[in-house]
């Protein structure tokens, strides 16, 4: 193999990982925003322990009255609709809660809610973001990460077609082989079929569905903002309307991206069913092994 293909095969491999470095970023980030996400859910955990710790306070404030009053200060609370009071008793019987520690733990919850749910951090850079602004800067994130994936699987597309045509111009004996043994072993994603391996990989699509979780992820955003769009439209309506809207725009620029990087990776596939099949197809050379050697011819001096 010469030197100027040994280069060559580096610099593939370098642009293959630059593409799986990008593509990790982007699932780190959709996993941050799908917890966010999670988390703001109204019947989720955080929302529900401090709907039971309000109910707890109330019926804390109610068993602390004489006996004779407490039965009927339960029933006004029951009367008047106050939500998940048997949540908060079952808080009560289960941490024997006083009115002061029931407080203490409201307390709490309020601001584990403004710290963790409603005030988003951002992993690595220790800034926080409203929840609502989710939509908006998590799909600008998207977009961000996926304009770098799509230029990084260009170069790797032309990088491996770049090697693979050298080595099929090249008179060196094998090269066209040696390149695609040595590039197969440094992939993840491409997951391609060694020369030697007959079965097929059953799990090779696996990698090009990692391109559509940023929308998959920016649509569920989506979707729970139009489902509680009332209560962001209860205290900022033209904002609220402004971000939904740039939220569907962001969601069909990622779609785009999304489709875009799916065609240079099947491109990209496709370059190493060729190789794989030149080297296949090419002409098998007999082997010597067990050949049969000719005789050798002994010449007999004439007589005197």
């Amino acid at each position: 193999m010469t030197e100027e293909t040994r280069t060559a095969i580096t610099e593939a491999k370098e642009s293959s990982k630059r593409a799986r470095q990008i593509l990790l970023l982007i699932q780190v980030a959709c996993i941050a925003v799908f917890i966010a996400l999670w988390q703001e859910r109204q019947d989720g955990w955080p929302i529900t322990r401090l709907r039971a710790a309000r109910a707890a306070v109330l019926v804390a404030d109610c068993r602390a009255l004489p006996l004779d009053q407490t039965k009927s200060c339960e029933e006004k609370l029951r009367v008047t609709h106050q939500p998940d009071l048997d949540k908060g008793s079952a808080l009560l019987d289960q941490w024997h809660f006083t009115p002061e520690q029931a407080r203490t733990w409201l307390n709490w919850m309020q601001q584990m809610m403004i710290n963790r749910v409603i005030n988003t951090g951002i992993p690595g850079l220790g800034a926080t973001l409203d929840v609502n602004d989710l939509g908006l800067l998590g799909g600008i994130t998207f977009l961000v990460m996926l304009i770098w994936l799509r230029f990084a699987l260009w170069r790797e597309h032309s990088n491996v077609n770049f090697v693979f045509r050298r080595c099929r111009r090249t008179d060196v004996e094998d090269e066209l082989t040696d390149a695609y043994e040595l590039l197969a072993m440094a992939q993840v994603l491409s997951v391609p079929q060694m020369p030697y391996e007959e079965g097929k990989r059953p799990l090779a699509w696996l990698p090009i569905a990692l391109y559509w979780i940023p929308l998959v992820v920016q649509g569920s955003v989506l979707w729970y903002d139009r489902r509680t769009y009332s209560l962001g439209a209860a205290m900022q309506a033209i904002l609220t309307d402004r971000e939904f809207g740039m939220g569907i725009i962001l969601l069909v620029l990622i779609a785009w991206l999304g489709w875009e990087c799916m065609r240079y990776s099947r491109m990209i596939k496709l370059e190493w069913k060729q190789a794989l099949s030149d080297i296949r197809n090419r002409p098998v050379k007999p082997s010597i092994i067990g050949a049969t050697k000719t005789p050798e011819t002994v010449i007999t001096p004439a007589p005197a």
